[in-house]
């Protein structure tokens, strides 16, 4: 009978141990959770504080951007106007520097109307 007593007490105490670790565990993960609330919360504070200062310069960008692509329009222009120009006198417009700058700011200029057009989507 004190035995069977004994094989009780025992009894209880493993469950008792058993949902004291479960709690342990359950606390373990509520505390990486809060870490990761933590951390998230201070990269939101930073995205917004970043996202602030980009939309604040967001006009300016725009402005030169488009100033970018309408130059590279004129230039466009210009450039097939100087082709025909030079190959009326037996020359061309690709072996002169002004074409090599035009077509190193042509490629420039098309990523910045990209850029430009996806900054106005914003």
């Amino acid at each position: 009978m004190i035995n069977n007593i004994l094989k009780k007490i025992e009894k209880a105490n493993e469950v008792q141990k058993v949902e004291l670790e479960k709690h342990e565990v359950e606390l373990a993960n509520i505390n990486q959770l809060v870490q990761e609330i933590n951390k998230a919360e201070k990269s939101l504070t930073q995205f917004n504080s970043l996202y602030e200062k980009v939309n604040a310069l967001k006009p300016q960008i725009v402005k030169l951007g488009d100033e970018i692509v309408s130059a590279q329009n004129k230039m466009n222009t210009m450039a097939g106007t100087f082709e025909k120009q030079f190959a009326e006198l037996g020359l061309k417009f690709s072996d002169s520097t002004e074409f090599k700058r035009v077509s190193n700011f042509m490629s420039v200029s098309r990523m910045v109307g990209d850029m430009t057009r996806y900054i106005k989507q914003v």
